[in-house]
């Protein structure tokens, strides 16, 4: 299962945001696949800095859909988030 991580920046990242995204990175790939998925976890975080959102949003997903993303997790990098 193929599951992009798509996240538009303008400038560094924070590092509570940093934090978030590396704990939930080590949870995901702890836990067992849902009933029915078949194949290992497949991770990639794509990452576009601008000031143009739409525009990044756009070649994000568009690098998420060359690499056959089944999924895709737009984070913010001004957020934090549990680990699950």
């Amino acid at each position: 299962m193929k599951v992009a991580i798509c996240t538009p920046r303008y400038g560094d990242t924070k590092g509570s945001y940093t934090i978030s995204l590396a704990r939930m990175l080590v949870h995901s790939l702890s836990q067992p696949l849902p009933e029915g998925i078949r194949g290992p976890l497949e991770l990639e975080i794509f990452s576009i800095s601008g000031s143009d959102l739409p525009r990044t949003r756009r070649e994000l997903l568009k690098r998420a859909i060359a690499w056959q993303a089944r999924y895709v997790l737009w984070t913010d990098v001004d957020h934090v988030f549990p680990p699950d």
